[in-house]
């Protein structure tokens, strides 16, 4: 009877070791994805990346899901930071309703960069000028028709105003929110490692 309580015991360690670690350990990787934080430590969502930006981060906004796109800071001679990152501004040209380029820009409704169907997630379109940028958010409806009568080169400031006035699909902004207010810079990526915390 001892021998049998003895292999049981033996038979329930081995078992015990083959499947009962919950902690990862350096074979298992990392010990979780990347993730981005603000300048004071905040988790701001995962790294992410879709076919029209090359990297970005997922936030939620007022239950809104939006993508937002990261780059690398650049120095004042163009130099990369190797750890430091900035929000940025999700098109390199950006759609007004207006003939000056002014006020809320138009959320395109196309696989457009920053935009439409490319992302699984709320249409939305980031705006970076000087140190502040501003995600606008499309509304939770179907996309419309919208002039589309200026153009805006993103951090250029040159608006170019079209001739014959064109039609896009998209939307208007629904909200805006801060993401320079919001999650200070610069931004870093590193190893999620809440899940240990929490």
């Amino acid at each position: 009877m001892r021998y049998v309580n003895v292999a049981a015991l033996l038979a329930l360690c081995v078992a015990a070791s083959a499947f009962g670690a919950d902690t990862d350990s350096p074979a298992d990787g990392p010990g979780g994805p990347l993730a981005v934080f603000d300048s004071q430590g905040k988790y701001v969502g995962p790294l992410v990346s879709f076919v029209d930006q090359s990297i970005a981060t997922v936030i939620v906004v007022n239950g809104a899901i939006i993508v937002v796109p990261i780059s690398r800071v650049t120095s004042s001679s163009g130099h990369y930071s190797a750890s430091k990152f900035a929000w940025t501004s999700s098109s390199p040209f950006i759609n007004y309703p207006t003939a000056d380029c002014s006020g809320p820009p138009i959320i395109l409704s196309t696989t457009y960069i920053g935009t439409g169907d490319a992302a699984p997630a709320r249409p939305s379109v980031t705006v970076r000028t000087g140190t502040e940028t501003i995600a606008y958010i499309a509304p939770d409806t179907y996309s419309s028709s919208i002039q589309n009568p200026s153009q805006e080169q993103a951090n250029n400031g040159g608006c170019a105003v079209s001739p014959i006035t064109s039609s896009v699909s998209g939307w208007l902004p629904a909200s805006t929110y801060s993401l320079s207010q919001n999650y200070p810079e610069p931004l870093t990526v590193r190893i999620d490692d809440r899940r240990g915390r929490r």
